[in-house]
C-alpha cells in the first residue's frame, strides 16, 4: 500500500508495458485525492484508478493533456485531483512509448 504523500517510483522496461499497485482511499466526502505524475518527455503513459467494486477512474488518458501537465526539468508533470469513494483501489500505469521509464506517481489525500 502507497502512503499518503510518499512518491512511488516505477521503472519501466522497453516497450509498452504494465504496472499496478494497491492505495487505500479515504472518503471522498472529507478528503480529496490528488495524484501526481512524473515522467521523462519521451514517456506516454495512461494512469487509473480500479476498485473491486469494479469501478474506474481515469487519472490520465495521456501525459500529453494540456488539462492536466506542464513540461518541468526535462520532464513531464501532471496533477490530477478526484473523487473516489473510500476503499481498497488498485492504481495502474500503462507506458505506451518505447523507450524504457522511470515513473514517479505520489497519491495525496488532503482535508476537503
Amino acid at each position: 500500500m502507497q502512503p499518503t504523500g510518499v512518491p512511488r517510483r516505477l521503472r519501466l522496461g522497453r516497450g509498452p508495458t504494465t504496472a499496478a499497485y494497491r492505495i487505500v482511499a479515504r472518503d471522498a466526502a472529507t478528503h480529496q485525492l490528488t495524484v501526481a505524475v512524473v515522467v521523462p518527455r519521451a514517456a506516454d503513459v495512461e494512469v487509473w484508478l480500479e476498485s473491486g467494486a469494479r469501478l474506474t477512474a481515469t487519472v490520465l488518458g495521456s501525459m500529453r493533456d494540456a488539462r492536466w501537465c506542464r513540461p518541468s526539468q526535462g520532464k513531464i508533470r501532471c496533477v490530477v485531483r478526484l473523487g473516489v469513494p473510500q476503499g481498497v483501489w488498485t492504481a495502474s500505469v500503462a507506458k505506451r512509448s518505447s523507450a524504457p521509464a522511470a515513473i514517479e506517481i505520489t497519491v495525496t489525500f488532503t482535508p476537503a
